[in-house]
């Protein structure tokens, strides 16, 4: 979001950023002057922007910019700061389409907050929803087209099966070939799912339940591949009951835990899970003792399709770090290469 700051002098300025600061409210500076309103640039930018314009003008001219503005784009909430002169004037200005009207003196006051946090706020639902709105047509459309490459996709599986019963076995080259064709078949199809998941837009579910349960039913839909690779899975939680979204906690440890399997040696393999609360936040570990991450990749592991191994899509960490982010959570990774890698997740507690 942008803070745009329209024929506004140099020391009112300075008021205005500092007083929004002061409530941690820290935008984009796109216009900062102190002379001309610019406003053929107020006009054409395209951002979401909180706006300050220092009125010098009549109430119908002020009316008649903000109506253009809004009709063009609708993307401003603006502000009026009037000087001293224009104090006994504030009702003709309150019919313009400005969202708060602030005289001169107020600025740097309780008062001017009072009246502009309000502003602010709304501007950043009306951006969160379009957000939104924009990640709901984004997964429609690669749900879509997933859909669309899978059904194809199948039958090209389903008849390179078929094909391969017809081959005698000692013709290694042909089903060599086969071969390849079930493998990338596997994996494109595995990469289109990973990427529905990536995208897949949730509603919260906030219930009340047993993490510790979780950790063990989590233990037990993975527990072929854990025995397959002879891997030890332990499970611990300093809590027990909490209140908390249980199908995004159960796909964001599945993935993590997922991944894990995937790191850890044949024979040897352990991972680890443990649970507990700090300042309102829900702590969860997941810890294995893989291969893990040098320092050098380090700063790239949630980054989508990054991935340091070639049996990897590189997609794992990046849903899991979207997972965490759309809960309003931090994630983060430490890895000692060869002796173990942990993964930390904190993420609100929900009321």
């Amino acid at each position: 979001m942008n803070l745009l700051l329209l024929n506004i002098p140099n020391e009112l300025a300075a008021g205005i950023k500092t007083s929004l600061s002061s409530v941690g409210i820290e935008l984009h500076i796109v216009i900062d002057n102190t002379a001309n309103p610019l406003l053929t640039q107020f006009f054409e930018n395209k951002e979401h922007d909180l706006v300050f314009y220092f009125v010098n003008q009549s109430a119908p001219d002020v009316k008649g910019l903000i109506d253009a503005r809004l009709n063009a784009i609708g993307r401003a909430a603006i502000v009026l700061v009037l000087p001293q002169s224009f104090k006994q004037l504030t009702a003709e200005y309150l019919s313009t389409g400005a969202l708060a009207i602030v005289q001169e003196k107020e600025v740097g006051e309780f008062l001017f907050l009072e009246k502009v946090i309000p502003v602010y706020y709304s501007l950043l639902r009306e951006l969160n929803a379009e957000k939104q709105d924009i990640l709901i047509y984004i997964s429609k459309a690669i749900q879509y087209f997933s859909h669309e490459i899978k059904n194809p996709l199948t039958n090209i599986d389903l008849s390179s099966s078929e094909l391969k019963t017809e081959i005698d076995p000692s013709n290694k080259l042909a089903n060599k070939f086969l071969y390849f064709i079930e493998k990338n078949c596997q994996r494109i199809n595995d990469v289109l799912t990973d990427s529905v998941a990536l995208m897949e837009i949730k509603e919260r579910s906030i219930t009340q339940f047993d993490i510790r349960k979780l950790f063990i039913e989590l233990g037990s839909h993975f527990e072929h591949q854990l025995l397959d690779k002879i891997i030890t899975y332990k499970s611990q939680a300093s809590i027990s009951q909490i209140m908390a979204d249980k199908p995004f906690l159960t796909q964001l440890l599945g993935q993590l835990i997922k991944n894990s399997i995937e790191a850890c040696p044949v024979q040897g393999g352990l991972i680890e899970i443990t649970g507990s609360t700090k300042n309102k936040e829900i702590i969860i570990c997941i810890q294995d003792n893989g291969r893990g991450i040098t320092t050098e990749h380090l700063p790239f592991v949630f980054n989508p399709f990054y991935s340091i191994s070639s049996r990897s899509r590189g997609l794992g960490l990046s849903i899991a770090a979207d997972l965490v982010k759309r809960q309003g959570g931090l994630i983060s990774l430490e890895s000692d290469p060869g002796v173990k890698t942990c993964v930390f997740i904190s993420i609100p507690i929900l009321n």
